[in-house]
Parts: structure tokens; C-alpha cells; sequence
């Protein structure tokens, strides 16, 4: 799924975070705020509920990680 790599691109940017606070060096916040806002509106608002609409669903009547689907969705359900 091309969205995935997304999600990797911001984790790329929490990475960096890490290495420059460990390493004492400057961090501008700005690159942390905005992936913060594209976990948010992205992965949340979207990429979840796609998942939560389309996966899930095949998953289930699979009977394929039915406790990992259960599971996700009890988490989410309680963010809107």
C-alpha cells in the first residue's frame, strides 16, 4: 500500500529527531509539529478508517486475525 509510505516517511522524521536530541544537536520544531500533524490528519483521520472500512471486514469473514482486527478497532473507537 503506497500510504504506508507515508508513515514511513514520518517515522524517517521522528528518527532524525532522536539522533539530534541524543546527540545534543539542534532540533527545530517545526518538521516535529508538522509530521505530528500529518500522523493526525493522515493516519487517523484517514488511513485508519480505510483499514477499519475495507480490511477489516476481509479479515473477519477470512476468519484471518480476527484478534488483531478486534483489537485495532477497540482502540480507535474511542478517538472520534
Amino acid at each position: 500500500m503506497r500510504e504506508h509510505g507515508v508513515v514511513k516517511r514520518v517515522l524517517l522524521v521522528y528518527g532524525e529527531a532522536i539522533v539530534r536530541i541524543d546527540g545534543g544537536k539542534d532540533l527545530p520544531p517545526d518538521p516535529i509539529l508538522d509530521a505530528a500533524k500529518l500522523v493526525r490528519s493522515f493516519v487517523e483521520d484517514y488511513h485508519e478508517k480505510l483499514e477499519e472500512q475495507f480490511l477489516f471486514p476481509r479479515f473477519k469473514k477470512a476468519n484471518m486475525l480476527v484478534w488483531l482486527t478486534c483489537c485495532f478497532s477497540s482502540m480507535t473507537a474511542g478517538e472520534s
